[in-house]
């Protein structure tokens, strides 16, 4: 049923024949007639029923082995609950269809040649099965027997059609394997028209005409009678719509057991693909420290052994080597070597006949079984064909010398799929109806804001990672997506935030991937870090965010360490708390991951704080060289950090009136732009004053503070002064004296 197992029916006894069970054992039959506003029967394979309890029920509501939203079934669901609660007599007269399915019009045409062929040597016949028999031939007679196999398109949502598939000229002269490029001799399924077996669970119906595979051996008066039948229009049979059962989803997705797991696939005996002796995309071994297993290098020789659509194959699978490629051919998505593999054991297909490994599904079950490989962590790519066959013939009439490989339609990545990327669409089916109307509301709001939005907005430009291309964050006169206006009602002020790249106005070492963000209280530090995270998963999301530019290199996690709080009921401390999440930044950022950390080391001693807030910068900016905004108030660490080449400076301006001794006499105004260098001070008075601390604390405060200051001054130049005599830093210690000279 295009993709839904389950479909609520009545086991009756067969109209004609009186028979409730077909075989014996796994492959016995049972004949049903299915709910519907019209209904039609056919014979289920055992296995594929299951007992049905009502709508109520755990197994059909959401998240159950029964559930679906089509309409369809929601109606069946509803007429077999009516029928649960007559008693079985009136039930039985619910059966009301004897349209024949599909096998049974064949078993009838066998029949009624045997009559015609053999009617005088069949006296021991007994009299009940020869007036079945006879029933049979009437009904050919009549009308029933010239039957049209009727295709339903597997891309229309209506299953009742009864359009009849006339292939034109041009579809039986360009197949999908002329346009794929399979060969033969490599998969017994890359045709359009696979061979079906009745219970198999994974096979798809023939579009080939019965008549010419099934010739009598003598033609007689009955079988030109049979040719000049009337024909009777027959909508498509529940036979076939159990069939295509088989392409649905398991009962359940847990790991299914490999049916062939003695079998040594072709992929399995490739030498490059061997373990230990894999190359990447650029034929780095596995023990290089660079080597990327996202990608895998094919030898030009294999791929020129391959047909051109498996070479395309072999080509994509190259690049996603950590990924599994839905490659589409025809109405189907196909899955070659260990992909295949893949989707036998987790998807429940089975494997095609071939030397390769191989499986498939049909195309309107892409959006549940992408689901399920998704959710079980791997990354789904789908391929889609991008040209027509006319179109390729008139590309190939443009090229001066066409070869084999250009005589294949084109395919190309249309979609890459993770939990983090998926979205769900109309054609996907509809996995939960909550979920899309949360996610349309979600584009709805990212739209609304893009059009409305004050002040300039931009399309973000999103650049691979390369090897001439190292990870960077470039935002230029960019804004807080959240805040338009300041405190004091003024326009925000749009900033410069550039990580990893360098600024034309800057020095050599603005490509820095760290940068230390210091300045006054209250000046807009904080801001304008959450500022740089926010933009960052808009640009990623799609949206245009409000800047005047944005240029980034991927983002595979963002990581703050913001604010301040504790866990009492945890018996964790304020500084506990930070220190974990510290932690968790350290073990698991990589050199994609943009990290955000905002005063660590305040909750305990300033030494420990300093020290322990240095280590943590070094790290970062040295080793793990993520993109890195670390706020500090600890200007021994700015001072030591000032000439690095892997970190930059950077603070939040302001303008200080009537700098003095009386701290009250001092006016400070926040200009919040982000701009080159280290700020002088914190200012951490004038915060005090604005928090309305008695100005006797503040007039004493400031005086310990002067104290402070000259002797952190003194042994600061005492120590450069050491350092210069002994030259144990050469050049570097004469400016950095300097500097402490002037700052007296």
């Amino acid at each position: 049923m295009e993709g839904y197992p389950w479909w609520p029916c009545l086991v009756y006894n067969h109209p004609t024949e009186g028979t409730l069970v077909r075989a014996k054992g796994k492959s016995s039959r049972v004949h049903v007639q299915f709910f519907d506003d019209s209904p039609t029967r056919g014979w289920v394979s055992i296995k594929y029923l299951k007992p049905y309890k009502g709508s109520a029920v755990r197994e059909t509501l959401r998240g159950g082995m029964f559930y679906s939203s089509k309409p369809e079934i929601k109606r069946a669901m509803e007429m077999a609950d009516d029928a649960m609660r007559k008693d079985k007599t009136k039930r039985l007269e619910l059966a009301v269809c004897n349209e024949p399915s599909d096998t049974e019009d064949e078993e009838e045409m066998e029949v009624t040649f045997f009559l015609a062929d053999k009617s005088t040597s069949d006296h021991k016949l007994g009299e009940e099965e020869e007036k079945k028999k006879k029933l049979l031939a009437s009904k050919w007679r009549s009308g029933g027997k010239a039957k049209k196999r009727r295709v339903v398109d597997s891309d229309s949502d209506n299953e009742g059609s009864d359009e009849e598939f006339k292939p034109d000229a041009k579809d039986e002269a360009s197949s999908d394997e002329a346009s794929s490029g399979m060969g033969e001799g490599e998969s017994a399924s890359s045709e359009t028209d696979t061979k079906l077996d009745v219970d198999s669970p994974v096979k798809v119906p023939s579009k080939r005409k019965r008549e010419t595979d099934r010739k009598p051996a003598k033609r007689n008066s009955l079988e030109n009678d049979l040719s000049e039948a009337p024909k009777r229009a027959v909508t498509v049979s529940l036979e076939t719509k159990s069939r295509l059962t088989s392409f649905a989803a398991p009962e359940n997705f847990e790991s299914q057991p490999n049916v062939s797991s003695s079998t040594i696939w072709e992929h399995d005996k490739l030498e490059w693909l061997q373990e230990g002796k894999k190359r990447d995309g650029c034929r780095r071994r596995q023990s290089d420290p660079h080597y990327d297993p996202c990608t895998l290098h094919v030898p030009e020789d294999y791929l020129n052994k391959c047909t051109p659509g498996m070479r395309k194959w072999w080509q994509l699978k190259s690049q996603n080597f950590d990924a599994v490629i839905f490659y589409k051919v025809g109405k189907f998505y196909e899955l070659y070597h260990m992909d295949a593999v893949t989707g036998v054991n987790e998807l429940g297909l089975i494997f095609m006949k071939g030397i390769w490994a191989h499986s498939g599904f049909p195309e309107i079950a892409f959006g549940r079984f992408s689901d399920v490989l998704v959710q079980k962590g791997y990354k789904v790519v789908r391929v889609e064909q991008t040209e027509t066959p006319e179109m390729m013939e008139a590309r190939c009439r443009s090229l001066a010398h066409p070869t084999k490989f250009d005589r294949v339609v084109r395919r190309e990545i249309c979609r890459i799929i993770t939990k983090g990327t998926q979205t769900y669409s109309v054609l996907d089916g509809d996995p939960s109806e909550n979920l899309n109307k949360y996610l349309l509301n979600v584009l709805m709001c990212l739209a609304n804001y893009s059009q409305e939005g004050d002040g300039p907005f931009c399309r973000p430009v999103i650049l691979l990672p390369e090897q001439n291309t190292p990870p960077f964050l470039e935002l230029k006169g960019s804004r807080h997506p959240c805040i338009t206006k300041t405190f004091f009602g003024d326009d925000f002020i749009p900033n410069d935030i550039v990580i990893g790249s360098k600024n034309e106005d800057e020095d050599s070492n603005s490509e820095a991937y760290c940068v230390l963000v210091t300045g006054p209280n209250m000046g807009g530090k904080s801001t304008l870090m959450r500022q740089a995270g926010l933009l960052a998963i808009m640009a990623q999301l799609g949206c245009y965010v409000p800047a005047e530019a944005c240029r980034l290199t991927p983002i595979d996690r963002v990581f703050t360490r913001l604010g301040a709080s504790d866990k009492i009921m945890s018996g964790e401390s304020t500084f506990f708390v930070e220190l974990s999440e510290t932690s968790s930044i350290l073990r698991h950022a990589t050199e994609h991951s943009l990290v955000l950390v905002d005063e660590l080391g305040r909750g305990t001693a300033t030494f420990d704080g300093t020290a322990i807030a240095s280590a943590v910068v070094r790290e970062l900016a040295e080793n793990i060289k993520c993109r890195t905004l670390f706020s500090t108030h600890y200007y021994s660490l700015v001072e030591d950090y000032s000439h690095s080449a892997a970190v930059r400076l950077g603070h939040m301006a302001c303008m200080v009136e009537n700098e003095s001794e009386d701290p009250s006499q001092e006016t400070i105004t926040f200009l919040y732009k982000f701009i080159r260098g280290a700020c002088p001070k914190s200012y951490g008075f004038n915060a005090a004053r604005l928090a309305n601390i008695p100005e006797e604390v503040i007039q004493k405060g400031h005086r310990k503070a002067r104290d402070f200051e000259k002797v952190t001054l003194s042994l600061r130049l005492f120590r450069h002064l050491c350092l210069v005599a002994e030259n144990a830093a050469g050049d570097k210690a004469v400016p950095k004296l300097m500097t402490v000279i002037n700052n007296l």
